[in-house]
């Protein structure tokens, strides 16, 4: 049985190690998520199957998932007393008082195709910059989907020094962490 100083010293160095690890990791993320994005736009690829050196089964597939710019509400106050004051016909009251969620969500698609949260009246022509809206940024993410036996494989083809680009000789002894 471990004593209390053991097991401190031993989540201290895992917790050393795991920051270590994590700041790499963020690098690679980094570097990766601007490889596959271009990728995907020069061939259409959005996911790479991962096999490590050595092995014939694959042991992990990373995709590239991307989310579009929308327009999104972020400021329900702000666009109720607008529209109160601008489309009232538009605006539910209640116990409290909400822009319909129909017109709101075709307002909203006008806006994501125009890029801009400029919405033009059909009645009257009047063009205006709705409050409480904002054109959320565009998203891109990738995931990495481990295989049955594939993080075995990688860590063994990382302990035999063949996966490039990862250096972190404080984890390269030793299967079990011993």
């Amino acid at each position: 049985m471990s004593t209390v100083r053991e097991l401190a010293l031993a989540e201290a160095t895992l917790k050393a190690i795991a920051d270590k690890v994590k700041d790499h990791l963020d690098t690679v993320k980094k570097e990766l998520q601007v490889q596959l994005a271009a990728t995907a736009k020069d061939t259409g690829a959005r996911s790479v199957t991962v096999t490590a050196p050595g092995a014939t089964a694959a042991a992990a597939t990373v995709s590239l998932s991307e989310t579009p710019a929308a327009a999104v509400l972020r400021d329900a106050d702000a666009l109720t007393a607008w529209a109160l004051e601008t489309v009232p016909e538009h605006v539910t009251e209640r116990v409290a008082r909400e822009v319909s969620p129909e017109w709101l969500s075709a307002v909203l698609a006008v806006m994501t195709d125009a890029g801009n949260v400029l919405w033009t009246d059909p009645k009257t022509g009047t063009a205006h910059v709705v409050p409480g809206v904002e054109i959320a940024k565009a998203r891109s993410t990738h995931s990495v989907r481990l295989r049955k036996d594939g993080s075995e494989a990688l860590l063994a083809a990382y302990r035999g020094g063949q996966v490039p680009g990862v250096s972190l000789p404080e984890l390269a002894t030793g299967g079990d962490g011993r």
